[in-house]
């Protein structure tokens, strides 16, 4: 089992709370043991004397950490004002079984799209797909080659309600076709599950989320 200091940043759990929350705050987060180690770097440079580096380090760090959360806000409002959603579909569950059954019906489909499942829990999953391909997404024109990021999430804690997202797993500056081939992929994966379990495409909420 990893220390507890290192399981936040440990690649399942960092899926799972971008899947949750914008990337912004991934990436703030993410990056402060670098902002950590270029703080203390810098202020070693600079001569600060060690009796301030208490001080000076995390300061600097946190400076650093806040201008990730800015640059990558900032790059996610541009994104969102030029139309780019997140898919998203919702369900309440009738029962008992239907959270197994509808995560067990997702999982087959989404790993018959390609994605790979890097994190689950309570019959809830993050999945990924293409990382290798991570960029900062634009002009792409197939979402076969998009890197995507699906979470079945369960929102609040209420046992009952169950989010399908699906977005992509860097940040979008600008909408050039990405939200339509989500909404499409979405579709794909909930038809899919048809043959086993015919009641998720027939209960499903069909929703254009922010990111």
């Amino acid at each position: 089992m990893l220390p507890f200091w290192v399981r936040p940043f440990a690649k399942p759990n960092v899926e799972r709370r971008a899947a949750a929350v914008p990337m912004s705050f991934v990436m703030a987060t993410v990056g402060t043991p670098y902002a950590f180690l270029v703080a203390l770097t810098v202020n070693a440079m600079l001569g600060v004397p060690a009796r301030h580096m208490l001080f000076a380090v995390p300061a600097t760090t946190l400076i650093g950490s806040i201008l990730l959360l800015l640059v990558f806000g900032g790059l996610e409002l541009v994104g969102w004002a030029s139309g780019y959603r997140k898919a998203r579909v919702s369900w309440t569950l009738a029962d008992d079984d239907a959270p197994a059954a509808l995560a067990a019906a997702l999982t087959k489909a989404v790993q018959a799209q390609g994605f790979v499942v890097v994190w689950s829990k309570d019959h809830t999953f993050v999945a990924t797909r293409n990382v290798h391909q991570q960029s900062v997404s634009f002009g792409t024109t197939s979402s076969e080659r998009l890197a995507l990021r699906i979470a079945l999430l369960a929102p609040r804690q209420r046992t009952r309600e169950r989010v399908l997202k699906i977005g992509l797993h860097s940040v979008c500056i600008w909408d050039t076709g990405e939200t339509a081939q989500l909404a499409a992929l979405a579709r794909d994966i909930v038809n899919a599950t048809a043959a086993d379990q015919p009641w998720i495409a027939h209960t499903a909420r069909w929703a254009a989320a922010q990111s």
